[in-house]
């Protein structure tokens, strides 16, 4: 499936997370295992990851690989705007860890989102 417009211009954090989407891969933008996400807003442009190229890999921007499980599996990324998913419903996996988020419009610095997120949702 090819991209639509707003992921012409994929930075390299996020083209490793489109490219690894289909067989569900796990994309480490950690420096090393120890790293502390509450200081996330310091990370560089490298790990950065808009929300919107998140939802739209669960959403369905994205096929799976035939017989491979596709899922955004992500660990220290810094995640630009809000990643709103309420009502949402995927069948591919989410987990993000040691990650921090920048939301909002002017994406100051959240209450540390430094955490793990792991969440899968079924069609009901």
């Amino acid at each position: 499936m090819g991209r639509s417009r707003p992921f012409w211009r994929l930075n390299p954090a996020e083209r490793k997370l489109w490219d690894a989407y289909p067989s569900g891969a796990w994309v480490d933008l950690r420096e090393n295992d120890q790293e502390d996400p509450s200081a996330g807003a310091s990370w560089g442009r490298e790990r950065a990851v808009r929300a919107q190229v998140i939802a739209a890999l669960l959403l369905g921007a994205r096929e799976g690989r035939p017989g491979e499980v596709p899922g955004v599996r992500l660990a220290g990324a810094r995640i630009v705007g809000d990643l709103n998913l309420s009502d949402a419903v995927f069948t591919s996996k989410l987990h993000l860890v040691s990650f921090s988020a920048l939301m909002g419009r002017a994406c100051s610095s959240s209450p540390s989102m430094a955490s793990t997120v792991q969440a899968a949702s079924s069609a009901a």
